[in-house]
């Protein structure tokens, strides 16, 4: 999700520390070639192409036009699912699509897919809702889905349990993001599970929630995540706005919609957190557009 806005301001050449009150958007709809209107996710790759993913097909945006992609019943060499929720460049250069049934990944030469059908962690074939794909520091390619966390083994083309020991969904929940700051922490973000913090090093892991004896969450349903310059980890709730915690467990800001101030957080359903130049913070939330946030200004 925190790709959606970068990409917004790509196309808008939008100057923050220059813009108070407008906001220059241009719109990208289906008038223009877009596939529909529902949009997902955006990427774009080392060849400078937007990877737009929607509810009924992926988007590659040239600067002119679009080329859309979909699910065909007669083309094994399609995507498995025209529902399109995340899209991901690895350091390898492979350009991987998460879909309603699992993960494909796109061939260039042939301009088609190859539908990922690895087996999963009980020998079945991998199916999974995949929302999330992240590569970390020690290339470990991870796949967050709707029923757990997994890592993608791209050489044994195996999916494995993520962690040492196998995620019970009551853990991992629905994941909605995953992040890596600059100590090699992994952050995860869940629905229902709270946030995971996982050391890729020491393989220590916390889970996060509004139970947490040191750290309580204000909520364990989570939308987005961000990490800002200082490490810093900005937490978007279903409902309960957003909340600002640090690696030595304190909360260090929590904001929400105050009715009685015009300058609070219009919104408090934050489905994506982005940074912006000038170190402002962008919010995207449900029903209350864009929340423009610079921390200098408190």
């Amino acid at each position: 999700m925190r790709i959606a806005f970068a990409f917004l301001f790509l196309l808008s050449g939008l100057n923050l520390a220059a813009q108070h009150d407008i906001l220059p958007f241009r719109s990208l709809t289906t008038e223009k070639g877009l596939s529909h209107g529902d949009i997902f996710c955006f990427y774009q790759d080392h060849e400078g192409f937007i990877w737009i993913g929607t509810t009924d097909g992926l988007n590659k945006f040239n600067g002119i036009g679009f080329t859309v992609y979909k699910f065909d019943i007669s083309n094994p060499h399609s995507l498995s699912s025209s529902n399109v929720n995340a899209v991901y460049e690895d350091k390898r250069g492979n350009l991987w699509v998460g879909v309603l049934n699992g993960i494909c990944r796109y061939n260039r030469a042939l301009d088609n897919f190859e539908r990922i059908d690895y087996p999963g962690p009980q020998g079945k074939k991998f199916g999974h809702h995949v929302q999330v794909i992240f590569e970390d520091s020690h290339n470990n390619l991870w796949i967050g889905t709707d029923y757990g966390i997994f890592i993608l083994d791209r050489d044994t083309r195996k999916f494995n349990a993520c962690f040492d020991e196998p995620c019970q969904k009551d853990e991992t929940a629905i994941c909605n993001e995953i992040l890596e700051d600059g100590h090699e922490n992994i952050w995860i973000a869940t629905y229902g599970g709270g946030l995971i913090k996982y050391n890729l090093n020491t393989r220590e892991f916390i889970r996060y929630t509004s139970r947490h004896p040191d750290l309580p969450l204000k909520d364990d349903y989570i939308l987005s995540l961000m990490i800002d310059d200082r490490d810093n980890i900005w937490i978007g709730y279903s409902s309960q706005g957003i909340q600002v915690i640090n690696e030595q467990n304190k909360t260090l800001a929590w904001y929400t919609n105050n009715p009685d101030d015009p300058e609070s957080l219009n919104n408090n359903i934050i489905f994506s957190i982005t940074p912006a130049p000038g170190k402002k913070i962008l919010s995207g939330t449900d029903g209350g557009g864009i929340n423009v946030f610079d921390p200098a200004s408190g």
